[in-house]
């Protein structure tokens, strides 16, 4: 995941607990995205910069019908719930797309 000043990994576990790594010291970053209700299964991840210059990073699962959206800057975490069980996802710029059981469907991030 690129941010302004350096690359990270981001790693989740059964749990559905997502962390941080630095690439260059292999280090953890703070102290991660813990599991919350209803997350927890391998997550599916993927991040995106903002046009307003913001990383956030999307979590959720193939299990469960729930995104949850960090930033890690700031620790902020939204939620958006799902119809249909999550397959895949990536961004494309600001706006997210998820691949389910039921089809395709494309969120934008901005508002988040």
């Amino acid at each position: 995941m690129p941010t302004s000043d350096r690359a990270l990994l981001a790693t989740g576990d059964n749990q559905g607990v997502v962390m941080l790594w630095d690439l260059a010291t292999g280090t953890p970053i703070g102290d991660g995205l813990s599991a919350s209700t209803g997350t927890a299964g391998l997550p599916v991840i993927t991040a995106t910069t903002l046009r307003d210059g913001r990383t956030v990073l999307v979590a959720g699962t193939r299990h469960r019908h729930r995104l949850r959206i960090w930033e890690p800057k700031t620790g902020t975490v939204d939620h958006i719930a799902l119809d249909a069980g999550l397959t895949c996802m990536t961004t494309a710029g600001a706006d997210l797309i998820v691949g389910g059981d039921h089809g395709v469907l494309s969120l934008p991030l901005a508002r988040h």
